[in-house]
């Protein structure tokens, strides 16, 4: 089976991608890099519900719950 995600795109084999999938296994993230992929996961799946909600939100409140972690605590 052939992989594309967008017309033009180069395709992948099935071969290719479980290669790919096997070294992206054994990628270690900083965290400075995990970090930012949590925002950058979080502002997909917010904006996807609300429009509104850019980047430099996800910023502030990621920010903010450095600042103060008891905001990051749902269950009180």
């Amino acid at each position: 089976m052939l992989y594309s995600r967008n017309k033009g795109d180069a395709i992948v084999t099935q071969a290719e991608l479980t290669i790919l999938l096997e070294k992206a296994k054994r990628i270690t993230m900083s965290p400075g890099e995990r970090e930012e992929q949590r925002r950058s996961f979080a502002y997909g799946n917010a904006n996807i519900e609300n429009e509104a909600v850019t980047k430099d939100v996800i910023d502030e409140v990621a920010n903010r719950m450095v600042r103060e972690p008891e905001i990051d605590d749902l269950t009180e």
